[in-house]
C-alpha cells in the first residue's frame, strides 16, 4: 500500500508509464485481499486500487490486440512463404526431371556421335588404302593469269585476265576503246561508220584508273603486279 500510495494516477494517465503499470502488474495480481481489510483502507485508498487495476486490465487488453494483431501478420506470411515453397518445390521437381531428360539425350547423343566417329575412321582407312599413289600431295596447279574487274560510271562492269607484267598503259587502251565501243553502240547514226576505229578520227577519252581509292598512273611504264593488282580485285574507271 506504501507503493501503491507513491503512484500518481493523473501523471501516468497523461505521460502513459507503462514502466509503472509492469511493475504493480504483479502486486495487484497476487495479493490477498479480503473482506475483513477493507476496514483498514480509506474510500479514496480503494478508488485508486480499483483505478490502478483498471489501467492495468486496459494496458494487458492493448497488449493482447498488438499480439493478436502481429500473430495475424505472421500467420499471413507463413502462408505466404509456405505457398512460395509449394511453388519452389513444384519448379524444382521440373527442373530435375527436365534434367532428366537432357541427361538422357547426352548419352544417346554421345553414343550416336560415337557411332559417327567409328564410321567416318573406317572411311578415312578405306580412303587411304584405295587412294591412288599418284595422287598423294599432288600440288595444285595454279592460274599464271589475274582476273580481275573494271567498273566504269555508266555502271558497265567487264572482267579481265592478263598476265601479271602486262603493261598497265595496255590496260588504259583497252578500257579506252570500250569507252568507245560503248559509247558508238549507244549512238545509232553514227556506230556504222565507225566500226573500225583506224578509219574514223576519234579522240581518245582520257581516263583515270583507281585502284581502292589510289589512282594508277600509266605514263611511269608499270606492270600490273607492280601496281598492286590482284586476282579478285575492283578497279574503278573515271574519264
Amino acid at each position: 500500500m506504501r507503493r501503491l500510495e507513491g503512484i500518481d494516477l493523473e501523471r501516468l494517465i497523461r505521460e502513459v508509464d507503462i514502466d509503472i503499470l509492469q511493475q504493480n502488474i504483479e502486486d495487484l495480481t497476487f495479493c490477498e485481499f479480503g473482506e475483513n481489510d477493507i476496514h483498514f483502507f480509506t474510500d479514496r485508498q480503494v478508488v485508486k486500487i480499483f483505478r490502478l487495476a483498471q489501467l492495468i486490465i486496459e494496458y494487458l487488453l492493448y497488449s493482447q490486440g498488438k499480439l493478436v494483431g502481429n500473430l495475424s501478420e505472421l500467420s499471413k506470411k507463413y502462408s505466404e512463404k509456405k505457398r512460395s515453397l509449394y511453388r519452389k518445390r513444384k519448379e524444382l521437381s521440373g527442373l530435375k526431371e527436365e534434367a532428366n531428360s537432357l541427361y538422357s539425350q547426352l548419352k544417346a547423343k554421345r553414343r550416336n556421335l560415337h557411332t559417327l566417329e567409328k564410321i567416318l575412321k573406317d572411311a578415312n582407312d578405306n580412303a587411304e588404302t584405295t587412294k591412288p599413289p599418284q595422287e598423294v600431295n599432288k600440288p595444285t596447279k595454279l592460274s599464271p593469269y589475274l582476273k580481275f574487274f573494271v567498273t566504269f560510271s555508266d555502271g558497265l562492269f567487264v572482267e579481265f585476265e592478263e598476265l601479271p607484267d602486262t603493261p598497265l598503259r595496255k590496260l588504259v587502251s583497252m578500257v579506252q576503246n570500250i569507252i568507245l565501243n560503248n559509247y558508238y553502240k549507244n549512238d545509232n547514226d553514227n556506230y556504222a561508220e565507225s566500226k573500225q576505229f583506224s578509219d574514223v578520227n576519234i579522240s581518245l577519252p582520257q581516263i583515270k584508273l583507281f585502284l581502292k581509292g589510289k589512282m594508277l598512273f600509266a605514263e611511269q611504264s608499270l606492270t600490273l603486279e607492280q601496281c598492286g593488282i590482284q586476282s579478285g580485285d575492283t578497279l574503278l574507271v573515271t574519264y
